[in-house]
């Protein structure tokens, strides 16, 4: 299986290890801290290193090091390719695997060394600028968690905040996968993108329970009228909280279900948000009159097998007028709207690195190139609320 297939996380399924994770115990006392970037495809580890008083004595070898970990039905166990040796330390170096996947590390000269991934300090990037928060249920809204993060600004400083909407593959209660499953949030809150576009990024996680799907749950996702609810008291609060927070600039986007979520809370709460910037998601055409003037961007890939550019899948079809990007594009400018849509074909899939040659089901990761197109994040960037 490729590097590729091994670290994506798609729709409807999160690839975790079952691998136990509880920490190992050692006489023999040591600290290790592993560095997983962010990237397009989530968090990578691609390095752990470990540092211990006078470690050299091991006389340690890249073989004498083994990586488990499962995948899908199979159990990996692969060497490390290198490692860098110090009197105190020693760095590890292999082919990079998902900082969701759960692992354990053996050392064939010393089960001193053995070591899973509970005991590693992560250095995650841009995943780590996020601090956690909470919407305590209501009568008419859901428990919400979150993750934010701040920009540094002056007390008579204005700037926008971003929510972003993740998809059905980062629901649960950790509060951390929506971060480290792709770069989708994380690139917002990125040097490249705050240099530019200063701005607060809110991330919420839904409740697995709540994942959508009709057929089997009857849960609708981040449509569910209590995460709607959940998700405009969470943005009101936090105005309150950070008078900084400039109201006319609202912007909301996501992908796959994040993108359903973004389609149905722009047409519920219209006059809340400055943009949109949809991606792969599917909308209900009959509520688009509500938003016939506001700028939205959607993105779709052609061939996407999961949440089709045109048509409807019957686990998310939560009514008869559901309907894929392509189909809502032409109802907007049916009614006038300026609205902006790019499609992406595979060669443009390919360019962008998402491997539809190797698995047609990757059509659907259309947020690759979409949140790396700098046109659409200024163009998000630039729009204002005047109803605000």
């Amino acid at each position: 299986m490729s590097k590729f297939i091994r670290n994506v996380f798609i729709l409807s399924v999160v690839y975790v290890s079952i691998l136990t994770n509880s920490s190992v115990a050692h006489s023999y006392t040591f600290k290790a801290k592993g560095y997983a970037p962010t990237s397009d495809f989530g968090n990578k580890v691609e390095s752990i290193k470990l540092y211990g008083d006078n470690l050299s004595r091991f006389n340690l070898s890249s073989d004498d090091f083994e990586i488990e970990y499962i995948d899908g039905d199979n159990t990996v166990k692969e060497k490390v390719d290198k490692i860098q040796l110090g009197e105190d330390y020693v760095e590890l170096h292999f082919e990079a695997i998902s900082y969701n996947t759960n692992f354990n590390i053996t050392c064939t000269k010393t089960d001193d060394l053995n070591i899973s991934k509970n005991d590693i300090k992560f250095d995650l990037g841009d995943s780590d600028k996020f601090k956690s928060g909470i919407h305590k249920a209501t009568e008419d809204s859901e428990i919400l968690q979150y993750r934010l993060y701040t920009p540094q600004v002056t007390s008579d400083e204005k700037v926008p905040l971003v929510l972003v909407l993740h998809g059905g593959g980062e629901v649960g209660s950790d509060n951390s996968i929506q971060l480290t499953a792709n770069d989708m949030i994380t690139g917002f809150a990125s040097d490249r993108i705050q240099s530019k576009n200063k701005s607060y990024v809110l991330a919420p996680q839904l409740p697995a329970e709540l994942k959508v799907n009709v057929d089997t749950t009857g849960k609708i996702g981040w449509n569910e009228p209590k995460i709607k609810q959940a998700l405009l008291d969470t943005l009101n609060d936090l105005e309150s909280e950070y008078p900084c927070i400039d109201k006319s600039r609202i912007y909301i986007t996501g992908c796959s279900m994040g993108a359903m979520g973004t389609w149905g809370m722009i047409t519920s709460y219209p006059d809340m948000f400055a943009a949109a910037m949809p991606v792969c998601g599917q909308g209900d055409i009959s509520l688009m009159e509500n938003i016939k003037e506001m700028p939205i961007w959607a993105f779709h890939a052609t061939n996407d097998p999961v949440v089709p550019m045109y048509g409807q899948k019957d686990q998310y079809k939560y009514n008869n007028n559901i309907i894929g990007t392509k189909t809502i594009v032409y109802r907007l400018k049916e009614l006038g709207s300026n609205i902006k849509f790019t499609e992406f074909s595979e060669e443009d899939m390919l360019k962008a690195g998402v491997r539809v040659d190797e698995n047609a089901i990757y059509n659907h990761f259309a947020w690759v190139p979409a949140y790396n197109n700098e046109e659409a994040i200024d163009w998000l960037f630039s729009q204002r609320n005047n109803k605000a």
